[in-house]
């Protein structure tokens, strides 16, 4: 399951993120998906810390282009 948080600045986003961390700080992991994307080799090692966690989050997710 995923779940997309979007918007524009200043509007809690972020507040979320840390409130379900505070939640539940055993199964939370933070990553940068933006690494991943970029073609990078990765092994099935690489992303084996995200497997038992139930919320991973990449705060810093930005939007690129124009």
């Amino acid at each position: 399951m995923v779940l997309w948080i979007v918007g524009k600045q200043r509007i809690g986003k972020g507040s979320v993120v840390r409130l379900l961390k505070l939640l539940n700080p055993s199964g939370f992991e933070q990553m940068t998906l933006s690494l991943i994307l970029m073609g990078e080799s990765h092994t099935r090692f690489d992303l084996a810390p995200y497997e038992t966690k139930n919320f991973v989050s990449d705060v810093e997710l930005m939007k690129r282009g124009k």
